[in-house]
């Protein structure tokens, strides 16, 4: 292994651990966090935070780093810690979590998404077909949990390539 990939590893399994450490507290503490806009903000945040310093480390270890270095650096901390959330995640909610706290977890996003549509005065057919597909969602179905991951890992990847753009030095462009 090169030091990019120990680096890239290094920072998303850090990543990893501290983001599942927060989203243990949500699922096992305080399940209300799950409404929490700077709650969900803050885990958008390392995201982008540890394969963020993973690619900077490697550019001030290098002093030089080209925006393939920069961007294969952000995305293979950002997969760690992707697949490493995807597992926990599949974990809790298919065999930690009981029926009743799935449901419960469940209603508190679906109630959430609702008074967000009435304060933002969506239509009333609207609000009905936003209830109507809350309660056929399943929030433990690994299809969808793989589909959000999917979506973070390309939301992400698009940031980490604007990421990399800046950390790239002129000199190897």
């Amino acid at each position: 292994m090169n030091t990019r990939n120990i680096l890239a590893l290094g920072y998303g399994l850090a990543g990893a651990a501290v983001y599942i450490v927060l989203q243990s507290y949500l699922y096992f503490v305080n399940p209300h966090l799950a409404t929490n806009l700077w709650f969900g903000l803050a885990l958008f945040a390392l995201l982008i935070l540890f394969p963020g310093l993973a690619s900077y480390r490697y550019r001030k270890l290098l002093r030089y780093i080209s925006f393939k270095e920069a961007f294969g650096t952000f995305f293979l901390s950002l997969l760690v810690m992707i697949l490493l959330i995807f597992a926990y995640n599949t974990l809790v909610l298919n065999v930690l979590y009981s029926e009743e706290q799935l449901l419960y977890l469940k209603n508190l996003q679906t109630d959430f998404n609702i008074s967000i549509m009435e304060q933002s005065n969506a239509k009333a057919a609207d609000i009905e077909e936003a209830r109507k597909l809350s309660n056929e969602m399943d929030p433990a179905a690994v299809s969808g949990l793989f589909r959000q991951s999917l979506i973070k890992l390309l939301l992400m990847s698009i940031i980490g390539m604007l990421f990399s753009l800046l950390m790239k030095n002129k000199a190897t462009a």
